[in-house]
């Protein structure tokens, strides 16, 4: 008999009452099918035994024709095993016949020879033959334990043959006790061995039922994931577009404006914005940490660089509270490491806005050090101090020390949930301690990672914002077209507007610029597809080299590098400041002409 071939298993089964039984079924029928070599071989050497008994006739017919009918009978088990099969009892009905009839020719002639002869040789040889079908029966059907009892039913049936004139001798009470302990433990090894099959078919079909169970709850997840992108996106884009307008208007009028108490409520207006600003940001940093599309860009930067303009951005906003803020940096923090400063900077400004704005009486004081390995930013105020039972919460997304925190300061949640994400994304950790109604220390611990001090550019490479440059701005928006146009005014460029990408083409064709400001989403082509024509030569060859500079209000990782694939130089997100777009456009405009070479 073959080894068995249990691939079938990982095929989707089907059937009513339970895959189970099916499994079964299918064990079975795949025992019972024979090579053809292996089948010639085994009725070969039955006939072979019983003609060196002396029965060379009965010997060639019983491998004669038992070769015939198994070779039926195994073209009727493979169609068998080929059929689509729903119904399991009526494929071991089925069965039942045929391992009758093949069992039955498979004793045929060994009882012809103990009837005829039955001398000690002759038994003993034929009772070695039983015990050979019988270990073929067990083989073929311990998971089937019905089958197993007809199949050997019929080796059983020749036993009783060959002892059969033992019956009448003084031995004949051992003799048939002896028969029946055999016939009792091939019925125990017939249960045994099937309930061990059914209980592994049991938990196969409970595996596959998990397995099935997981791989649905995966592509739900998955498309889950794909669908809270895709709204991550869009949300991105309409919050970003709008809010452009209202910081990018705003910062127009206060380059203007005079008068104190405008400038302060323009102010108000701003800082407003940035704040929903930093909440969106906040959401997206979550989305991308949560997909695992968070990447960190390490670079060298100075720890002491990131302390002092933490300290001057949050200074006032703590002086205007009465608060006393102090900076320490010690000097063996003072050098170069490597490491993701804007990350770096995001956490530790996380961490001194959370002082500013829980400590209402009191100091803030904010310092870095270097140990042997780690460089250790701390933050310590005298606010309100949290639990002890509530450190470990405060970590957790949209969670703050309790509830009355939550409405008392504005603020989601997400700050301390995504700073505890980005240290770990460095290889590092945030502690925190402190003590109820007195005071908290945090402090964001990092790998100290030695790099080279970059080289300082030159001055005469800067560009000069005031001389005049000519821009390009594609943007369908008509608020950011103002918005837009006001803040390259202010800088001294000469301004063109175009509202597609189409009419970007065209303008491109018609005259030269120094920069092209493309918006990434536009209705009839956009900025994406706008680039790439321009990148093909579509607008002329000198247009091909132009530095572009996409603004876009999709903030997601995937999107800037999409952006920069199609051939953008760089990407600036909505809504516009202007010390960044100053930044982006200096750096196009200083960059070595990649036509030259």
């Amino acid at each position: 008999m073959k080894v068995l071939d249990l691939s079938f298993l990982k095929q989707p089964l089907h059937a009513p009452e339970g895959t189970e039984r099916l499994n079964l079924y299918r064990i079975t029928l795949t025992g019972m099918r024979t090579e053809r070599w292996l089948l010639v071989a085994s009725w070969t050497a039955v006939g072979l035994v019983l003609g060196l008994l002396g029965f060379w006739t009965i010997g060639l017919l019983t491998s004669a024709f038992g070769l015939a009918v198994d070779a039926v009978i195994q073209r009727r088990l493979g169609a068998l095993w080929r059929s689509d099969l729903r119904e399991v009892k009526a494929g071991f009905r089925t069965l039942a016949p045929i391992v009758a009839v093949r069992f039955s020719l498979g004793v045929c002639g060994s009882i012809i020879v103990v009837l005829t002869e039955p001398d000690p040789a002759n038994v003993a040889v034929v009772l070695m033959l039983q015990a050979w079908s019988i270990c073929v029966a067990m083989a073929q059907f311990s998971a089937a334990p019905r089958l197993f009892a007809i199949a050997i039913t019929p080796p059983l049936l020749a036993t009783v043959c060959a002892l059969w004139p033992l019956l009448s001798s003084p031995a004949a009470f051992a003799v048939l006790l002896a028969l029946l302990l055999l016939i009792s433990i091939l019925a125990v090894i017939g249960r045994q061995v099937g309930q061990v099959w059914q209980a592994w078919a049991a938990a196969w079909d409970e595996k596959a039922e998990l397995i099935e169970t997981l791989e649905a709850a995966r592509v739900a997840a998955d498309a889950a994931s794909r669908a809270k992108t895709n709204f991550l996106a869009t949300m991105s884009h309409e919050v970003r577009t709008p809010l452009n307008g209202i910081l990018g208007m705003a910062q127009l009028i206060a380059l203007k404006e005079q008068d104190d108490e405008k400038r302060g409520r323009l102010e108000v207006i701003q800082r407003s914005g940035h704040a929903l600003l930093g909440t969106l940001n906040s959401i997206l940093d979550l989305a991308r940490i949560e997909a695992g599309r968070l990447e960190l860009i390490e670079a060298a930067f100075q720890p002491s660089r990131i302390v002092e303009d933490s300290f001057s951005a949050f200074e006032p906003s703590a002086s205007l509270k009465g608060l006393t803020m102090s900076m320490t940096v010690h000097a063996e923090a003072q050098g170069f490491f490597r490491g993701d400063a804007l990350r770096v900077r995001q956490i530790i400004d996380n961490l001194v806005g959370n002082a500013v704005k829980f400590t209402r009486t009191g100091r803030i004081e904010l310092s870095v050090a270097l140990t042997e390995d780690l460089l250790i930013f701390e933050v310590l105020d005298t606010g309100p101090g949290i639990a002890a039972k509530d450190i470990k919460r405060i970590f957790s997304p949209f969670e703050q020390a309790d509830g009355t925190s939550r409405r008392d300061h504005e603020g989601s949640g997400l700050g301390l949930s995504i700073c505890n994400e980005l240290a770990a994304l460095m290889s590092g950790r945030i502690e925190a301690d402190s003590v109820l109604g007195q005071s908290s220390r945090f402090r964001l611990l990092i790998p100290a990672l030695d790099a080279v001090a970059p080289q300082e550019i030159k001055g005469e490479d800067r560009l000069e914002m005031s001389a005049a440059f000519s821009v390009l701005a594609v943007e369908d928006n008509v608020n950011n077209q103002i918005v837009i146009r006001g803040l390259l005014e202010h800088l001294g460029a000469l301004v063109e507007i175009a509202n597609n990408g189409l009419e970007a083409l065209a303008a491109l064709r018609l005259r030269s610029f120094d920069v092209v400001l493309m918006d990434v989403q536009m209705p009839i082509l956009d900025g994406l597809e706008a680039t790439r024509a321009i990148r093909r030569g579509e607008a002329g060859p000198e247009a091909s080299l132009l530095p572009i500079i996409g603004v876009t209000g999709n903030a997601m990782d995937h999107q800037m590098t999409e952006a920069l694939e199609a051939g953008m130089t760089t990407v600036v997100s909505k809504p516009i400041q202007l010390p960044y777009l100053v930044a982006a456009i200096e750096a196009v405009l200083m960059a070595p002409d990649p036509g030259a070479a």
